[in-house]
């Protein structure tokens, strides 16, 4: 099994709606822009509705390092483990989480 590293940018949109009001010159008003903007970050993040999830990858790394791993951390990586995470765990315990999961007897 091969393992790279993959950093991605991930982005959530959500929409709201929000009032605002004030003396603006007409709907283009930047004004307008701006305060909507500081209404909606300023209200519960919680009422904002989830529109979507976009993933970009920018950047693959091959490492000797990753590639050293453990078949039982290569493994847990498989199954979402963050890198951070897999590296702290000793071969023992990388076996471990292993079993604790369901994947080894």
């Amino acid at each position: 099994m091969k393992v790279v590293e993959v950093e991605l940018n991930i982005t959530q949109t959500f929409r709201t709606t929000v009032l605002v009001a004030g003396d603006f010159k007409n709907k283009n008003d930047i004004a307008i822009h701006e305060l909507a903007k500081r209404t909606a970050d300023n209200m519960d993040h919680d009422h904002w509705d989830y529109d979507d999830t976009e993933f970009e990858v920018f950047n693959i790394n091959e490492s000797s390092f990753l590639q050293a791993l453990s078949e039982h951390r290569k493994i847990l990586i498989s199954f979402g483990y963050s890198l951070d995470r897999v590296k702290s765990f000793s071969n023992k315990e990388a076996e471990s989480e292993l079993q604790a999961i369901g994947y080894l007897k």
